[in-house]
């Protein structure tokens, strides 16, 4: 994996489970306790916009293979939405918590890419289209719960703040 993309081998701090596709990992900040949900979502966007300037600024200077660009823009959007889980998932505490216990750490769902993100070859103009799969083992109680997680997640990454919005 690319090396902005994390150690696919070690765990959050939260005991969360990494997002297994390519080993991405969220930003560091994206999982400490001590900072609240409304800063870390402000945090997300000022970091998706500072990145996306570095990177629009490196795509001006025609450096690099337009497949390096792609993976740099990837990378950049699959770090974003791991950090939108982690945020989501630390946000959710305690219900999220017993939800892990009940599929022993495994994670009930996945969160699959489509489109441009899910091919790799995502870039500035391009939409995150995220699809959620769920566990054919799931109740309706943690469906709901998965649900929940889901939209809080959407919402992480789309809602509009006075820091704009990520996707």
């Amino acid at each position: 994996p690319h090396p902005e993309a994390g150690n696919s081998q070690s765990q959050l701090a939260t005991g969360l489970p990494q997002v297994a596709r390519r080993g991405v990992t969220p930003f560091s900040w994206a999982t400490e306790t001590g900072v609240g949900t409304d800063e870390k979502m402000a945090l997300l966007r000022r970091h998706f916009r500072r990145r996306a300037l570095e990177q629009g600024a490196a795509d001006l200077r025609g450096m690099d293979s337009i497949f390096s660009f792609l993976w740099h823009w990837y990378a950049l959007a699959s770090r974003s939405i791991a950090s939108a889980f982690a945020i989501t998932s630390i946000d959710e505490g305690n219900a999220w918590d017993a939800l892990m216990r009940r599929f022993e750490g495994n994670l009930p769902f996945a969160i699959l890419g489509l489109g441009r993100l899910g091919l790799g070859e995502f870039d500035l103009a391009s939409d995150a289209d995220l699809i959620f799969v769920v566990s054919p083992e799931i109740n309706h109680e943690d469906l709901f719960g998965c649900a929940r997680l889901a939209e809080h997640m959407i919402d992480t990454l789309a809602s509009y703040t006075r820091d704009g919005m990520v996707f």
